[in-house]
């Protein structure tokens, strides 16, 4: 018997430990699904916000929402991948860079622009990807750097993106240095004399130059931020969700073992009952066998004192008090077997009441489970109602009773969903609605109305103009023909002049488009007799371009003239007529010649010239050679 009420005692104790863990595990499970429930709507408003690009400029998301702006990629932050623990450090590198947008090429750049003006929306940096150029480390700094103690690497070198925007990447992030502490940038900063911009894995920022960018970091909206804060979300809900399933096991586990020790409980509780029912009869049995056997004693000795009338009046009186007690024992033990009818009765009764309270008991427990499932239900309901109140406040200005009285829905719920959707699409894809539309066009139409005029006073200056110029180029045209005819007797007599006989001329080659003419040298020195100047020798075609040069001096002498080494290609007898015919100008036009010829040099007034006496001193050194001819 004892070791059975130690046994349910020991279970009843292992019972009230299952029952408390379950309850721990019960309350971390709600703790979890509670913060699951958050999770998934911090999840929902994370994709929302990145859907829509609310972490975006309101100029870059008009542009990126337009539907007509073709060849839009994308922000540069949205391009980016990398991993978490870089992401405070390219964020900081790359500043209000990460709102750039990237485009194909400037022609896009400037139809967005554009845009952006007409609808007053704002500045945008755009990058198109068909001038941006990148920018790398120099080898040899990058070479000393990754020696150098806390160099982590090159930014863009970091991450990870589409190779065909790699030019803007690296326009952006190929020349900052990642260091992984503020102590360890300095000291790199010092070593490479602040040549290039360095962040640290905290945030910090060193620029070229020396200055430091430095401190807590603000908390504002950020697409790589938004983008990895989502990733660390899910990640996070999905460590829950594991949680969630193994706190589910543990329960069905502890569950499990509280079915096993009920049913020990219940097993050592009946065979308990039973043993004590047994050895209630044993005792009764024996006590009854007792009492037989003194009755049988006392009856025995009332026997022998009858036949021999020894009983005296007290005896007799002990021997009927005894047959009334016998009576009564007899009534007193059919009383008892009755109470035992009961008893086998109740017993059989609390078993049945037994079973219904363990069945009570699981089904207690099923209902706990729901309501616990309820519980968080409500809870999430509860966040997400809050959700819907805050955007109703934000997004249409209203609160819930100001909707419930004023507005009452007239269709199927699922189908006014669609239709909201439906119409949602259809405003995103009308583009950013510009409410001063009428006021501009007001401005416009006054504008073109000024334009117009302004285009038709343009329209008659530009007839006056055009009068104007056809009366000058009638002008051009005679003074050209003259001055022409001018210079081509002049250069008729210079060339044979020069060149002691042949025959030379200038001829247009389109005489019916005077202002757009070329002019043809035909020349034919002594001798031959050529059509082309393109036929003539070197020396020949030096010498029929001085003759011209000649006959535009006299056609219109000019007060001062150099000419460098022209006679360069002449032999020495077209020297000495080159000479001569430079003395005959002199007259009226005062000549310099920079020449290497010494028989040049033999028709000049004055000699200029330089000289190095000294090594690496020079001196002018002049001669009049009229003096030295006198």
């Amino acid at each position: 018997m004892n070791h059975l009420e130690e046994e349910i005692k020991e279970e009843e104790t292992n019972k009230n430990e299952s029952l408390k863990e379950k309850e721990n595990y019960q309350n971390k499970l709600t703790s979890l699904m509670k913060e699951n429930y958050y999770l998934k709507n911090q999840i929902s408003t994370l994709k929302d916000s990145i859907d829509n690009n609310d972490a975006l400029p309101y100029g870059v998301k008009a542009v990126l929402n337009h539907p007509k702006l073709m060849g839009i990629h994308n922000v540069v932050g949205s391009l980016l991948e990398m991993n978490e623990e870089f992401v405070t450090a390219i964020t900081t590198a790359l500043g209000s860079a990460s709102n750039y947008v990237v485009v194909d090429d400037e022609r896009v750049a400037s139809s967005a622009i554009a845009y952006l003006k007409e609808n007053k929306l704002g500045r945008v940096t755009f990058l198109p990807l068909s001038i941006i150029k990148g920018k790398q480390v120099d080898p040899i700094i990058k070479e000393m750097v990754l020696k150098e103690t806390g160099f982590v690497g090159i930014a863009s070198e970091l991450i990870h993106f589409d190779n065909k925007y790699k030019n803007i990447i690296d326009n952006q992030l190929g020349n900052v240095l990642v260091i992984d502490t503020l102590e360890h940038a300095n000291a790199i900063s010092k070593r490479i004399e602040h040549k290039y911009k360095m962040v640290t894995l905290e945030g910090e920022l060193l620029h070229v130059g020396g200055s430091l960018t430095g401190g807590s970091i603000p908390k504002i909206k950020n697409v790589i931020r938004e983008k990895y804060e989502l990733e660390e979300v899910i990640k996070k809900l999905e460590y829950n969700e594991h949680n969630v399933s193994e706190f589910e096991n543990k329960i069905n586990e502890v569950d499990y073992t509280l079915k096993a020790l009920e049913d020990k409980i219940y097993l050592a509780s009946k065979k308990k009952i039973e043993k004590t029912e047994t050895v209630s009869l044993k005792e009764n049995y024996i006590k009854e066998k007792q009492k037989r056997f003194e009755e049988v004693k006392i009856e025995l000795e009332g026997n022998e004192g009858v036949l021999n009338h020894t009983l005296t009046m007290e005896e007799e009186k002990t021997l009927q008090e005894y047959y009334k007690a016998l009576e009564n024992k007899r009534k007193t033990e059919y009383y008892l077997e009755t109470l035992k009818n009961n008893k086998k009765q109740m017993s059989d009764r609390l078993e049945e009441a037994e079973f219904t309270s363990k069945r009570e008991n699981n089904l207690v427990s099923t209902k706990s489970k729901e309501l616990n499932a309820l519980e968080i239900e409500m809870n999430r309901m509860d966040v997400k109602l809050d959700t819907l109140l805050v955007k109703l406040s934000e997004t249409y200005s209203m609160t819930y009773e100001n909707a419930v009285l004023h507005y009452h829905l007239d269709m199927e719920e699922n189908r006014a969903r669609e239709e909201v959707h439906r119409l949602k699409d259809a405003i995103k894809n009308l583009g950013v609605v510009n409410i001063l539309a009428i006021e501009e066009y007001e401005k416009v139409n006054e504008r073109y109305a000024f334009l117009c005029e302004q285009q038709n006073d343009l329209k008659k200056a530009e007839e006056t103009l055009l009068e104007i110029i056809d009366g000058l180029d009638k002008v051009m045209e005679e003074e050209f023909s003259k001055t022409f005819e001018t210079i081509r007797a002049h250069f008729k007599t210079t060339f044979k002049e020069l060149f002691k006989g042949g025959d030379a001329d200038l001829k247009f080659t389109e005489p019916e488009n005077m202002l757009e003419t070329g002019i043809e040298i035909v020349a034919s020195p002594p001798g031959k007799k050529l059509k082309s100047i393109s036929f003539l020798s070197g020396g020949e075609k030096t010498f029929t371009a001085i003759s011209l040069l000649f006959a535009i001096l006299k056609s219109r002498p000019v007060p001062y003239c150099i000419l460098d080494e022209v006679e360069a290609a002449l032999d020495e007898v077209n020297v000495d007529s080159f000479g001569e015919y430079l003395n005959k100008l002199k007259e009226k036009t005062q000549f310099i010649l920079i020449t290497h010829k010494k028989k040049t040099m033999e028709y000049a007034d004055d000699l200029y010239g330089i000289t190095m006496q000294e090594s690496g001193v020079s001196k002018l050194v002049s001669v009049k050679l009229e003096e030295v001819k006198e």
